[in-house]
């Protein structure tokens, strides 16, 4: 609610769109294999701790070995 300033018709329609976003995109069927790429390439970098003190990792993908 709060990133849709208290909207309740914006938040429904972000949610709606998280959902069929998961469903579409399977983001919880990533297994670390598949994004090991883009940290040893320096794409991603830990920038601290979250509020349950899990790490909060940023990927910037214009910095690239690759090419």
């Amino acid at each position: 609610m709060r990133a849709a300033k208290w909207n309740l018709h914006d938040a429904q329609k972000r949610i709606k769109a998280t959902i069929e976003w998961r469903r579409d995109f399977k983001p919880d069927l990533i297994t670390p294999d598949e994004v090991k790429i883009e940290s040893e390439t320096g794409k991603m970098f830990v920038s601290g701790l979250g509020p349950f003190l899990f790490p909060n990792n940023c990927s910037y993908s214009w910095y690239s070995e690759e090419f």
